[in-house]
């Protein structure tokens, strides 16, 4: 199993207060820490590249923890998926990890090229798609998991390892774009030496990082290299007008999933150290490598409330209730027909005052007094009919 201790963070800052802030809070290793306990009895989330929503924080390919390092060294983060006036206005620093091995489009690059000669020292990091976090997981569970849950680990192990595959192979043998190549058909790296920077390498122990590549981005000539293990750059900068585009070869130490490695935190710190002070940084999120570009922002559209029924899992949860309802007007159901008078109780009926008495007796509860009663109404009957009226009387009106 992961371990999941939380030390002090070699890129801590400090409070104006005095006490040192941790940037890797403890609420989104928890949060990891429960779903690698959880087994493999659920499905494993493993949205990539996301910093927004249930992706962001729970799937191990998400960006959340990076995102919180972020807010926890005093910046500004929010989320864009697309490229508009709004963003470049805001972003001082935006973070895109597509979910594409593709490199960006030249429509992309032009809109970064002028978002970079804006001025203002606008930084652009690029995190390429060369790692899955499932294939670490999958492959960390199997030694510890019970006999009964090794086969179907290793089953998902090999499915996300085939996956991996395939979306490398769809990458031309050699890729060029104006930012970097990609190069294919490398063989797989675990990489545990680190050189570049002395900025990088201060307190960080290269046999501890858990590193990996098979692609490899190479940076344009005149990029300065900031990271590398031998000839394999892992992070790179290269100055764009008055802004500054940085490559990270992959995200193996920078989503979530990595970042429970401490050394992993350190290096994440070292890139975090590398913006200015209270910087708006904005995660762009998109599935391929050309988001969408518009000149104008688009309007915010305000949902109605019958829209409320495409969003999840409210969608669901509106659909069993309707149900429900359906059900409880069928058990309600009235008796449909031509309406039709109902007969009118007859006043004279002296049978109806004979069923009231009784209903009045049964309520009382005292059958010695209904008894009682019922014996007095016999006499004084049967004493009126013996007695009869008199002969010769006359009735008044």
């Amino acid at each position: 199993m992961i371990g999941f201790g939380v030390r002090p963070f070699g890129a801590s800052k400090l409070r104006p207060d005095g006490r040192f802030v941790d940037l890797c809070r403890l609420l989104p290793c928890l949060a990891l820490a429960c779903l690698l306990l959880a087994g493999c009895e659920k499905q494993l989330p493993t949205e990539y590249g996301r910093r927004s929503g249930p992706s962001g924080t729970q799937s191990v390919n998400g960006l959340g923890v990076l995102a919180s390092m972020l807010e926890q060294a005093g910046h500004e983060v929010s989320t864009a998926r697309w490229l508009s006036p709004s963003v470049a206005e805001k972003a001082d620093v935006i973070v895109w990890a597509p979910d594409s091995t593709d490199p960006p489009t030249s429509a992309v690059r032009d809109w970064f090229d002028d978002w970079f000669y804006q001025g203002g020292g606008k930084t652009l990091i690029y995190i390429g798609r060369d790692y899955d976090a499932e294939t670490t997981y999958w492959q960390k569970m199997l030694p510890d998991a019970p006999e009964d849950e090794r086969a179907e680990i290793e089953r998902r192990l090999q499915k996300a390892r085939a996956s991996q595959s395939f979306r490398r192979r769809v990458v031309a043998d050699k890729t060029d774009c104006d930012w970097f190549t990609v190069q294919t058909g490398q063989s797989h790296r675990d990489l545990r030496t680190l050189e570049g920077d002395e900025s990088w390498l201060a307190d960080v122990d290269p046999s501890k990082v858990e590193i990996e590549q098979d692609n490899r981005l190479i940076p344009a000539e005149d990029a300065e290299i900031l990271l590398a293990s031998g000839d394999n750059v892992l992070v790179s900068q290269q100055d764009i007008g008055f802004g500054r585009l940085i490559i990270v070869s992959n995200g193996s130490f920078l989503l979530n999933l990595p970042l429970v490695n401490h050394e992993h935190r350190k290096l994440a710190g070292k890139l975090i150290d590398l913006f200015d002070p209270h910087c708006n940084v904005v995660f762009l999120e998109t599935e391929t490598s050309s988001p969408p570009i518009h000149e104008k922002d688009p309007q915010t559209q305000t949902r109605g409330g019958l829209d409320i029924l495409g969003v999840e899992p409210l969608n669901r949860v509106f659909l069993h209730l309707a149900v429900l309802g359906i059900i409880f007007c069928f058990a309600r159901l009235p008796i449909f027909g031509r309406p039709r008078p109902l007969p009118t109780p007859l006043t004279s009926d002296f049978g109806q005052h004979v069923e009231a008495v009784g209903d009045l007796l049964a309520k009382t509860g005292d059958s010695s007094y209904a008894a009682a009663r019922l014996l007095h109404y016999q006499q004084s009957a049967r004493h009126e009919t013996s007695s009869g009226p008199s002969r010769g009387s006359t009735s008044k009106r």
